[in-house]
């Protein structure tokens, strides 16, 4: 616990002073009026907060963020905040997180950028009870590094929104950008992959396929009664965007609604989607089937958010409006025509437009 302020005579200058946040106060030559200064200055401190002090550390400001995410976030969120929160908390030690500046971000991120110097996590704990331990890290890529100064600017925006610091210290800290590397299918591969997955895991790719949507966040999630028969919908209470006030409807396929009821028939209540032993499709799960059909097939690079993409370049290509298609995977027209369209890997349709373009 800090010392209470206290006033102290210096015989070199022969002032009264007062050691106060850190920093030491000329009050006066005579002690009465030093006196009188120093309740003062007492007098204008605001009340103490939860957050530890007026100048709350940023270890303190980590956990109060983390505890609300535990509550409002997605379990997988709140464990990708934890990580890297507690990377930085361990980076900065004690600091206040006022005193933070970018160039300390900069240094954190470049700490991570040097193989078998990877700092791994101490004993303290910025994250709440029950989170699972952060993991150790290797070097950093520029999509990881971006990741990091999101999570850290959107902690401190928090507590600067929930009056905990007066300003945000961040605010000019560039959050940079992706890389890249969505993975476009094509028909005959999307085709090849359909015929040799086995019952469970096929229906999961197949409404993948048919919808673009989101392939744990949402369709992991979907239950019988979640789903509109009469309209061919699936309606999402809890999902990315209902932050925004928006609906999450995804619109189905004859040849989907009648996979989803042979599912909604076996699956009552719960995921409909599920593995043979029960369990609802997961990252893990579906990821080794994709490694497993990368090996059968020899197609490269496969992975469950290919489909997504595919469905939304190969829409774009067909000429629908990127409003359109945003209404139709949960996005912003601005995402889709920024990340989504990847018509530069769709070379027929290029050469096509060429063509026209020509003449």
């Amino acid at each position: 616990m800090a010392r209470k302020p206290s006033i102290w005579f210096r015989e070199q200058t022969g002032w009264y002073m007062t050691t106060y946040r850190g920093e030491q106060i000329k009050l006066s030559t005579d002690k009465k009026e030093a006196e009188k200064a120093f309740h003062t200055l007492l007098a204008s401190e605001e009340p103490q907060e939860e957050t530890g002090g007026l100048r709350p550390s940023f270890h303190k400001l980590a956990d109060l963020f983390l505890q609300e995410a535990a509550r409002t976030k997605e379990p997988e969120t709140v464990k990708v905040q934890t990580v890297y929160l507690q990377s930085f908390c361990d980076f900065i030690g004690k600091r206040k997180a006022t005193d933070i500046k970018v160039h300390h971000v900069t240094e954190w991120l470049i700490s991570h950028n040097k193989p078998g110097k990877a700092r791994g996590p101490r004993k303290r704990k910025a994250k709440p009870e029950g989170s699972p331990e952060p993991v150790r890290f290797q070097s950093w890529g520029e999509s990881t590094r971006t990741t990091a100064r999101s999570i850290l600017r959107a902690c401190l925006n928090w507590a600067f929104t929930e009056g905990y610091i007066a300003s945000n210290p961040l605010a000019k800290l560039k959050r940079g950008s992706y890389a890249r590397r969505e993975r476009i299918l094509t028909a005959d591969e999307r085709k090849k992959v359909r015929e040799w997955l086995p019952e469970g895991v096929r229906e999961f790719i197949i409404a993948l396929e048919k919808t673009g949507a989101r392939p744990f966040s949402e369709l992991a999630k979907v239950t019988a009664e979640m789903i509109d028969w009469p309209s061919g919908t699936i309606t999402f209470l809890k999902h990315k965007t209902a932050k925004k006030g928006k609906k999450r409807v995804v619109y189905l396929t004859e040849e989907l609604q009648a996979v989803l009821r042979k599912l909604a028939e076996s699956h009552p209540t719960g995921p409909i989607f599920r593995t043979r032993t029960g369990i609802a499709w997961g990252k893990g799960t579906v990821s080794k089937w994709m490694r497993k059909v990368e090996k059968a097939l020899g197609i490269p690079r496969l992975n469950p958010y290919a489909w997504r993409h595919t469905y939304i370049t190969d829409s774009l290509a067909k000429g629908m409006s990127a409003d359109i298609v945003a209404e139709l995977v949960g996005n912003s027209p601005a995402t889709i025509s920024k990340y989504y369209s990847h018509l530069d890997q769709k070379g027929d349709t290029l050469r096509e437009a060429a063509k026209r373009a020509a003449g």
